[in-house]
């Protein structure tokens, strides 16, 4: 009565007469209102309807049969059901019927890459030697599972892996998916970046059940110098980053200036949304040989003897690590070149297999005219030589731009072995006061260094290793340990929301395209030649108006005419343009900024940065920020207009009153240097250090002017 009720197939008179009745009738239209309005609030209010839903389902759930016995009867009673439904059922009930909690919780020990192939990479030996210590000294109140994944499966146990690990050889083990609970630790251990990300939903669904997700991180490398790896490696690495943000509850990384970086990407690139993630690092360790497998007393062949006697005949310089640039062999060389040129009676011995984007160095050092005198590369040894090789040189040299850590530190000080080292953050954290350090990236500045530790060396002045304090894999382990299952964490990661920004890039992000540009760091150099320096990153964006900013900064030659556009359609519509800008030389600022409007969504817009010859700048951030959150479209005015053909810089037959070269610009050659970013250094080789660019000139009168250094021997 609360309402006119019409019959459901009601005719137009019934409708006519409806509506008739309530016009002429206030009354009539008032007392449905209010009966309305009264079964509203009596039969549809919130509250009412949450307490019917209440008391129908205590109904129903009363009169049910409850708990797993109930649901094993009822299961009996499905009949025919296809392998894949019971396989989803099965791992269903598993999660909400979990096993009573047994005495020991689960500490499971991610494993993947091992498990899949051991490399013998610096990584896997420290997921070995920690793997070893947590199974024969377990965590009180835990049981130590190594489980995996692949592309193909989700996380299993590692039984069988296990067994064979342990030296009980082949056994009939079945590695079934894991079933954990709250109260488990999963802790990634290994680094999988293909595999991890694949596997985002399960992590996070663990997380959510109340296991505690915890990763090691190693280094971000990749990102910070994606020059020295092969190409997508740094994607790679960036979306195993971006994986662990979102599924992680802490991530414990190899050393403090690891720890700081990842702050940094976290803070730059991280998710915006989620929740916050606990930060803290613990060194690694090192023991005399390697723990877990049993090695027989080293028998020297006649060859490994006189390799031996060869390295100890005059001082030698020992590099441990894979060949490849980061590692910074190639400067070694070079220096040890310019010191043999020198008449210094010096050894260099390299001990690590072929790596990436190290052909040239491979084919100097295999085809060098020393080798086997001065020059040794060991590629294959194992552990026991690796020790003997130790005792018979008198320093490590390690000159790598960067690390996670530096395990070669730490055997040197175990083998009381003097430490000649880069001077970067993370081999002052390793080795503080217990090493000599050296700064440069030339060869003469290694050379330099090394002819001063020579001195001190042979005056007795050297600074010893032997103090450095450092831990063996059972005590690093338990470091390890007492911040993951303690939460003894240094740090705390809190994403922050920033609504405006769409996209930030580094300047030598891989999602940033470059014809003419050169990646060093995470900045982007140009080069001499001219061409886009960079292009990209391809967005779609919804209609809005949007803001471009380029930071970086520019070098002594000066922009030369490099312009920047934003871009649409494939290039074919430029929304907005302008030349780049510079307050100051060798200073980071913002080179330019483009403001512009989409009334209508777009696809693949590009930033785009154009040089001239000889232009001279570093790019370092990209950034594209939304101005509004709504369209407001631009005052004429305050747009930059498309430009037409005739506002291109005028392209002519004459030369430019001065042309100027980076001494490593493409248009320039050398038959004995060694190119060092944009510088070019002796070796102490007799030939061209320089020959080119090959230019074509007008008769006349002209000043040949060469900026560089010199060093008086």
């Amino acid at each position: 009565d609360a309402v006119w009720m019409l019959e459901d197939d009601f005719s137009d008179d019934a409708l006519i007469e409806a509506l008739q009745t309530l016009c002429d009738d206030p009354a009539r239209r008032a007392q449905l209102s209010v009966k309305a309005r009264e079964r509203i609030r009596t039969q549809y209010q919130p509250r009412a309807c949450a307490a019917q839903y209440f008391e129908a389902i205590e109904r129903y759930y009363a009169r049910a049969e409850q708990g797993l016995p109930a649901l094993e009867r009822q299961v009996a009673t499905l009949g025919a059901a296809s392998v894949a439904d019971l396989s989803q059922f099965a791992r269903r009930a598993a999660e909400l019927f979990p096993p009573k909690r047994p005495a020991y919780r689960q500490l499971l020990v991610d494993i993947s890459e091992l498990h899949q192939r051991d490399a013998r990479s610096g990584i896997q030996r420290v997921v070995r030697s920690v793997l070893h210590a947590l199974l024969t000294n377990p965590p009180e109140g835990f049981r130590v599972e190594p489980v995996y994944a692949s592309t193909s499966h989700g996380y299993r146990y590692a039984r069988r892996f296990t067994a064979r690990f342990l030296g009980l050889g082949e056994v009939a083990l079945i590695d079934a998916p894991i079933a954990a609970q709250s109260g488990d630790v999963f802790w990634g251990i290994d680094l999988q970046p293909g595999i991890v990300p694949q596997h985002q939903a399960e992590l996070s669904a663990l997380r959510l059940r109340g296991i505690k997700v915890v990763f090691t991180v190693y280094d971000l490398l990749p990102i910070m110098l994606p020059e020295t790896f092969v190409p997508g490696a740094a994607e790679g690495h960036s979306r195993w980053l971006h994986t662990l943000a979102l599924v992680s509850d802490g991530l414990i990384s190899i050393s403090a200036a690891v720890s700081n970086q990842l702050q940094q990407w976290l803070t730059l690139f991280g998710p915006q949304k989620g929740h916050a993630i606990r930060l803290g690092w613990s060194h690694l360790g090192a023991d005399v040989v390697e723990l877990g497998e049993d090695r027989p007393a080293w028998h020297p062949s006649a060859r490994q003897k006189q390799i031996l006697a060869d390295i100890s005949r005059y001082p030698a310089f020992l590099m441990v690590g894979t060949l490849e640039p980061r590692k910074a062999q190639a400067q070694a060389l070079a220096a040890f070149e310019l010191l043999w040129s020198r008449g210094e009676q010096v050894n260099l011995v390299i001990v690590g297999k072929q790596g990436w984007l190290v052909e040239e160095l491979v084919t100097r050092l295999r085809n060098h005219p020393l080798r086997e005198r001065h020059l040794f590369w060991l590629e294959g040894i194992d552990d026991a030589f690796l020790e003997q090789v130790y005792a018979a040189s008198i320093c490590l040299l390690a000159a790598s731009r960067d690390e996670g850590f530096g395990l070669p530190l730490i055997e040197a000080a175990r083998h009381g072995l003097p430490i000649l080292a880069r001077d970067i953050p993370v081999f002052r954290e390793v080795a503080g006061d217990h090493a000599s350090y050296f700064v440069g990236t030339a060869p003469r500045d290694l050379a330099d260094a090394m002819e001063r530790w020579l001195q001190s060396h042979h005056s007795g002045s050297a600074v010893q290793s032997d103090g450095m304090p450092w831990m063996n894999w059972a005590h690093a382990t338990q470091a390890m340990l007492d911040v993951i299952l303690h939460d003894n964490w240094q740090d705390r990661w809190q994403p922050q929301i920033d609504d405006a920004l769409i996209a930030r890039y580094w300047g030598s992000d891989p999602r940033l395209r470059s014809i003419v540009g050169k990646p060093i760091g995470t900045e982007l150099w140009t080069t001499g030649k001219a061409g886009h320096l960079l292009y990209g990153p391809y967005l779609d964006l919804k209609p809005g108006r949007y803001a471009a900013t380029v930071r970086g900064r520019v070098g002594v030659v000066g922009l030369q005419g490099a312009r920047m556009d934003v871009c649409i359609s494939g290039a074919k519509q430029v929304l907005a343009e302008m030349p780049l800008h510079a307050t100051q030389q060798s200073a980071e600022q913002v080179l330019g900024q483009l403001e512009f409007v989409l009334d209508r969504p777009a696809q693949q817009l590009e930033v785009r940065i154009e040089v001239e010859p000889g232009s001279d700048l570093m790019l370092s951030m990209i950034e594209i920020h939304r101005l509004d959150g709504a369209l407001q479209r631009l005052a004429p005015e305050a747009m930059t207009p498309p430009r037409h053909e005739s506002d291109f810089l005028a392209v002519s037959d004459e030369r430019p009153a001065v042309l100027a070269y980076r001494a490593t610009h493409p248009s320039l050659h050398s038959a004995v240097g060694y190119a060092d970013g944009r510088s070019l250094h002796t070796t102490g080789k007799a030939g061209f250090l320089v020959y080119g660019p090959y230019e074509s000139l007008p008769a006349g009168h002209y000043v040949i002017n060469l900026d560089g250094s010199l060093r008086v021997a």
